[in-house]
C-alpha cells in the first residue's frame, strides 16, 4: 500500500519507509478496515505491508528498535494518516492498543526500513541517520529474538 500525505513536488525534502509485517492475526484485525486502508494492504492473509512516504516525517523516523515496539510504531503511523476516516481509525488504533500483546506475539516477520534523502535546508540534523531498519524473523537466529535494529 502506498499512503501519499501532504506531497511536495520540487522539494528538496523526501523520506519514506517501507514496512512488511507477517502475521495472520494482524493481518485479519486489517482485513476488517480494508475499505477505509485500502484493498492492497494485504497481499495475503497474514501478511501487511505499507510505503508511507512524504508528509509523514514525524512517522517515518519512527522505526521500532525491539519486537516489543512494533505495535507502538504502527500506531504512532496510524494516528498520523489523516487521508483515512476518523472514526474508523480510531476504533483502529484503539484495536491494535488493546490487543498490542497478543498481536506482537503471533508475528512471524518484519522488515521495517526508513529513509532520508532531504537535501540544504531540510537535511536531517548530522547526528541523525539517515537511513534506519528494524529486522525480525522468527525463524532466525540471526534476527530472531528481539529482533535486529541498525542505522546508517
Amino acid at each position: 500500500m502506498k499512503i501519499r500525505t501532504g506531497f511536495v513536488t520540487n522539494s528538496s525534502s523526501y523520506s519514506s519507509v517501507v514496512i512488511y509485517i507477517e502475521s495472520k492475526e494482524l493481518a485479519a484485525l486489517l482485513k476488517q478496515y480494508e475499505g477505509e486502508l485500502g484493498a492492497t494492504i494485504l497481499s495475503d492473509d497474514k501478511k501487511f505491508s505499507a510505503d508511507w512516504d512524504e508528509g509523514t516525517n514525524e512517522i517515518c523516523a519512527m522505526v521500532p528498535k525491539t519486537l516489543d515496539a512494533v505495535l507502538d510504531s504502527l500506531i504512532k503511523g496510524f494516528s498520523c494518516l489523516y487521508d483515512i476516516p476518523k472514526e474508523p481509525r480510531d476504533a483502529l488504533i484503539q484495536e491494535l492498543e488493546t490487543r498490542k500483546t497478543e498481536l506482537t506475539a503471533s508475528i512471524q516477520k518484519v522488515n521495517w526500513w526508513y529513509e532520508n534523502y532531504s537535501d540544504g535546508e531540510f537535511a536531517p540534523d548530522p547526528d541523525d541517520a539517515r537511513k534506519k531498519a528494524f529486522t525480525y524473523d522468527q525463524r532466525s537466529k540471526k534476527t530472531g529474538g528481539a529482533g535486529v535494529y541498525e542505522e546508517s
